[in-house]
C-alpha cells in the first residue's frame, strides 16, 4: 500500500509531462505505423528501413527531453525555499501576531459584538450558577 501512495505522490506533480510523453509517443508510433502500411500496399519499400531508424531516434530523443525537463525542474525545487517563494514579503510570527492584534482592534464591528455578548449579564442583579438554579426551582415546588 506504501508504494502506491508514493507512486501517487511521484505521478502528482509529473502527470501533465507524462500525459505530453505518452501523447507525442502514441503520435510516433501511428505516424509509423501508417507509413509502413502505406509502403506495403503501394509496393514502395525503399524507405522503410530508414523510416524505423527515424521512429527509434524520434522516441530516444523525445524521452531525452522529456527526462531533461523533469530534471531541471525537479534541481530548481529542491533549493528549499518553495514556502518564501510566493510571497511578497517576509514576516516573522511577531510581526503576524501584532498585525492580526492591531486588525481586530481596529474593528469597531468586532467590538460593539463583543460588548453586545454580555449585555443580559450586566443587567442582572446577581448571577447564580447552574446548580443554584436547580435548587431554586425545587424550593419553589
Amino acid at each position: 500500500m506504501i508504494l502506491v501512495t508514493k507512486f501517487f505522490f511521484w505521478l502528482r506533480t509529473r502527470y501533465k509531462g507524462l500525459f505530453f510523453l505518452f501523447i507525442t509517443l502514441a503520435i510516433i508510433f501511428y505516424a509509423h505505423n501508417e507509413y509502413v502500411n502505406w509502403a506495403n500496399v503501394t509496393g514502395n519499400i525503399g524507405y522503410l528501413g530508414y523510416s524505423y531508424i527515424l521512429k527509434n531516434v524520434l522516441l530516444v530523443l523525445v524521452v531525452l527531453i522529456y527526462f531533461i525537463i523533469t530534471i531541471k525542474r525537479s534541481i530548481a525545487s529542491r533549493d528549499g525555499f518553495d514556502s518564501l517563494r510566493k510571497k511578497e514579503k517576509l514576516t516573522s510570527s511577531a510581526e503576524r501576531i501584532l498585525d492580526k492584534d492591531k486588525a481586530e482592534r481596529a474593528s469597531t464591528e468586532g467590538e460593539r459584538a463583543d460588548e453586545s455578548v454580555f449585555d443580559s449579564l450586566k443587567n442582572k442583579e446577581k448571577l447564580t450558577s447552574k446548580a443554584e438554579r436547580i435548587l431554586q426551582k425545587k424550593r419553589k415546588e
